[in-house]
């Protein structure tokens, strides 16, 4: 999964300019097997807004910080995080200071990967959000926690966890006003006895109906910014055939 992760990152990285094109719940196949990333931009592209400071620590780091306007009132902050963790990274507790001052307490011991932890911020249309990520070294099993920033502080409007990849952005909608929170949750899908694809995929690929090939899931989550909350605004779903790569 590593390999296949890693190279799916940067696929995100080189399209990070591109127009988005999202259609309302729906779902995309790519068309041959194991197609590159880039087979995805005919349906789903991704623009992303650009993320306003990143600090983050890797594997047995245990602090880092880094200084910019996070919040968006023209002053600069620094952020700092901090993991206190067990030997194998699945408990821990990740604090986050902002100028000095603890913002965000978060203990985690629900075996998802603390490996690598990050933090950032962007922008949803007036509201400046920061972003918290953990995961293993490709940020897959882990979470994120959405968060509205007040002045210094940190309110939280969002967690979602993941066996899979996770990623985040923020980009607009064809036809639509505004701009999107999006999460996205990639997965891989096993064609075997005890996980056999669901209807819909199998009648799509039904001319690799075997073991040795699976799907790559990516659910592309919405959300809009509503009265202070995070609200679900839609879901878009790109399928992907290839060889197993876990």
């Amino acid at each position: 999964m590593k390999k296949f992760i890693c190279g799916l990152m940067a696929a995100l990285i080189a399209t990070s300019m591109l127009n988005c094109n999202f259609a309302e719940a729906k779902n995309y196949y790519s068309k041959e097997f194991n197609a590159w990333e880039t087979q995805r931009e005919v349906a789903i592209r991704e623009s992303s807004s650009p993320e306003i400071g990143h600090v983050s620590i890797i594997e047995d780091e245990n602090s880092a910080s880094m200084s910019a306007d996070y919040n968006g009132d023209g002053k600069i902050e620094n952020v700092r995080i901090t993991r206190m963790r067990n030997s194998d990274y699945t408990k821990a507790t990740i604090t986050v200071t902002v100028n000095g001052k603890e913002a965000v307490k978060l203990n985690l011991g629900n075996k998802l990967s603390t490996m690598y932890v990050q933090f950032n911020s962007v922008k949803l249309g007036s509201s400046m959000l920061g972003i918290l990520q953990y995961g293993d070294n490709d940020y897959a099993a882990g979470g994120i926690n959405v968060y509205k920033w007040s002045k210094n502080s940190l309110k939280l409007l969002k967690t979602y966890n993941t066996e899979g990849y996770l990623w985040s952005f923020v980009s607009s909608d064809p036809g639509k006003k505004g701009k999107y929170l999006y999460l996205a949750d990639s997965k891989q899908l096993y064609n075997s006895s005890k996980n056999a694809w669901p209807k819909a995929i199998r009648k799509k690929y039904a001319k690799w109906k075997n073991d040795s090939v699976s799907v790559t899931k990516t659910e592309f989550i919405k959300f809009v910014l509503k009265k202070g909350k995070l609200k679900k605004a839609g879901k878009d779903t790109y399928y992907k055939i290839g060889t197993p790569y876990d």
